[in-house]
């Protein structure tokens, strides 16, 4: 099945009217393998994944009404990891790709413009490029079975793509009548010391899952409960916290629709839940059980599905409103950037994404020692927060674009004073 253009899907279609020369809405995953990369080998198996998602292996173009992604025939290149994470793509080096693949050490890393795919998406592609790399390296298909891949939602490579994986899941699932107006609180926003433009502070926390959600555990949390309501109490907490500002502090968790609609879209397929909490009167610190409770009850609510299709329907019947459908590109792009600059960010103060545990063949995981998930920087906010486990392990990554380190040390010192073992890893 081959095909030479794709539209963008409802969610894609603001980045690229908010992207910036230094700046773009880009994320990454990261994979530590247990022996040095080997180039020639990842560089192979890349040739073998990037046909297998033709949704990725495109380069965005212009069109009259909308921006469209037009098929690329050149092969991507794996690359020697060299500069700061999720840099803006480079129509030089990158040959057009919104995705690239980087190595350094031990590390594959996957670097996707959000217009492409969401976390789950990217996940996928990597899994699948990782399976393949192994594959070429041990000289034989690591599971003998191909149907058994999919399971581990890793794509076989000689399989012809599907029209589900490439559908835009937003059009198909939202509602036909006009839905539900729901109210947003403006959020505080954390300011600090900005760091040296095209630069990005990343601090990884590892942790054992185990540990983790026996604490989550004795407060009646999830993990990403937990861990929202953790992040919450250290802004609250921290030396940067300004008590005079009344406003709520809401932390945006991305939520995977493909958990609660019937699709298999690679392509971009997510809701948001904000989890919202007011300062008390006084010191403006709410106490960490009641945080608790406003985390566990907000992102069980927000996943009815309802309310998830509500949120996304609002988008799609925006996007068929004849009057923006007319309308010509650089129109569009005014609008849509006057709208993000309004509104975009200042309902939330930062986002904590779980791309939740990746389980993998048992043929390759002997040979994987933990998975990595990074934002990039906010536009407007400072700090986001990503977290992902493999086996034992779960990676908790702070993105800051500012020099003040309070919220982080608030939040290991609690995990610490409440016996976990704490690992830290930092580019700074």
């Amino acid at each position: 099945m081959e095909n030479n253009w794709y539209k963008l899907d409802n969610a894609a279609k603001i980045y690229p009217a908010i992207r910036q020369s230094d700046w773009a809405p880009i994320f990454r995953e990261d994979i530590l393998l247990k022996e040095e990369v080997r180039p020639d080998v990842l560089q192979a198996a890349l040739k073998l994944t990037y046909k297998r998602f033709p949704t990725f292996s495109v380069h965005m173009t212009r069109g009259l009404f909308w921006y469209y992604f037009e098929a690329i025939d050149s092969i991507p290149e794996a690359r020697a990891e060299d500069r700061y994470p999720v840099r803006p793509f480079s129509e030089d080096k990158d040959k057009g790709y919104l995705f690239r693949v980087l190595y350094y050490g031990r590390r594959i890393s996957l670097e996707v413009f959000h217009s492409i795919s969401d976390g789950y998406g990217v996940s996928v592609f990597l899994k699948t490029l990782v399976y393949n790399y192994l594959s070429l390296l041990k000289s034989r298909e690591l599971v003998d079975n191909p149907l058994e891949l999919d399971k581990y939602g890793i794509l076989y490579h000689k399989d012809i793509p599907t029209l589900e994986e490439m559908e835009d899941s937003f059009q198909v699932y939202a509602f036909e009548e006009e839905p539900l107006k729901l109210h947003e609180n403006q959020a505080y926003e954390i300011k600090g010391s900005s760091i040296r433009k095209e630069s990005l502070r990343i601090i990884h926390i590892l942790l054992s899952v185990e540990e983790l959600k026996g604490l989550a555990k004795e407060y009646d949390c999830t993990i990403t409960e937990f861990l929202a309501a953790l992040y919450t109490y250290s802004i609250f907490n921290s030396r940067i916290y300004r008590r005079a500002d009344k406003r709520p502090v809401k932390i945006s968790v991305p939520v995977n629709l493909r958990k609660h609609f019937p699709s298999k879209t690679l392509r971009n397929f997510s809701a948001y839940i904000n989890v919202e909490v007011f300062p008390k009167e006084g010191d403006g610190k709410p106490d960490f059980k009641e945080i608790c409770k406003a985390a566990r009850d907000q992102l069980r609510s927000g996943i009815d599905r309802r309310t998830l299709r509500d949120k996304f329907s609002g988008n799609v019947h925006a996007e068929k409103n004849l009057v923006l459908r007319i309308a010509p590109l650089f129109i569009k792009n005014l609008v849509l950037k006057s709208i993000y600059n309004v509104v975009g960010e200042r309902f939330m103060t930062s986002t904590l994404s779980n791309i939740g545990s990746i389980v993998l063949p048992k043929e390759m995981e002997t040979l994987i020692e933990r998975f990595d998930f990074v934002l990039g920087s906010p536009k407007k906010n400072s700090i986001n927060c990503a977290v992902i486990s493999h086996k034992d392990t779960i990676s908790i990554s702070f993105t800051s674009v500012i020099s003040e380190n309070s919220i982080f040390k608030e939040f290991v010192d609690f995990l610490v004073t409440h016996g976990l073992k704490v690992d830290l890893e930092t580019n700074y």
